[in-house]
């Protein structure tokens, strides 16, 4: 079975049914060259495996691959690993570098089981995020783990997504965020945001930063923050559950 944690019919059936059909086709990052071996600079591979699997799942093993440099999303595409195991880390980086980006217009992305290690004990002169889509539709993210990610004037974010006519839909869930130095979770403009039953450590600047409407735009945006337990100090400025906006 590819991913023991789910029941493989089950799991296909979980997929939105107007982006993947249940027989969608699976493509592995070790067909295109992707190493996997924790030194390897798997940058290349990873984006070549990306590209092709618009529309598809993509598919990382128990391993861990490192990058230099920001990893582009297509419009349409799953990403699958196994939860705690899959690795994707930033060995180093001379300019910002976001693990997985989209600055174009998409319309779905799903990622399940990653980690998502920002390496900031060697990486901390740059701004480091974890998922940062600027202009994304529907994302939901699940059993990932977003880690030491650096902050240096506008970084250190777990998740990230915007768009400028207004996302639909932000689900956030059964997530792990440690070692971040910007907001866990910030959405801009999306209509309905499910942040629910992830945990938080160690994090300096918020759990959730959810900010509603822009000049712009007139939608009601429905937030559900729900089963959530961040873990601090008392200096921590306790935002799980910032809510601006209509």
């Amino acid at each position: 079975m590819l991913f023991p944690s789910h029941d493989t019919a089950e799991w296909l059936n979980d997929v939105d049914a107007t982006v993947y059909e249940r027989t969608a086709e699976l493509i592995h990052v070790k067909e295109y060259g992707a190493v996997g071996d924790g030194s390897t600079d798997d940058t290349t591979a990873l984006q070549n495996a990306l590209t092709a699997a618009n529309g598809k799942i993509l598919v990382l093993g128990p391993l861990t691959y490192t990058i230099t440099s920001s990893l582009t999303v297509p419009a349409n595409i799953k990403i699958q690993g196994i939860p705690e195991v899959t690795t994707i880390k930033v060995k180093s980086s001379g300019s910002n570098l976001n693990i997985l980006e989209k600055t174009t217009a998409s319309t779905s992305l799903y990622v399940d089981g990653v980690i998502f290690d920002g390496n900031k004990t060697n990486v901390s002169t740059v701004d480091v995020n974890g998922i940062y889509l600027s202009s994304a539709s529907v994302v939901k993210v699940t059993n990932c783990t977003f880690k030491n990610l650096n902050n240096s004037s506008n970084g250190g974010k777990g998740i990230y997504m915007s768009h400028a006519t207004g996302a639909e839909v932000l689900e956030v869930i059964s997530n792990v965020f440690t070692g971040i130095e910007g907001n866990a979770v910030q959405s801009y403009y999306v209509k309905r945001n499910i942040i629910q039953n992830n945990k938080g450590y160690d994090i300096l600047t918020s759990f959730t930063d959810i900010n509603g409407q822009s000049l712009l735009l007139n939608y009601d945006v429905v937030t559900d923050i729900s089963g959530n337990t961040v873990y601090c100090n008392a200096a921590f400025p306790v935002a799980n559950g910032i809510v601006t906006g209509k």
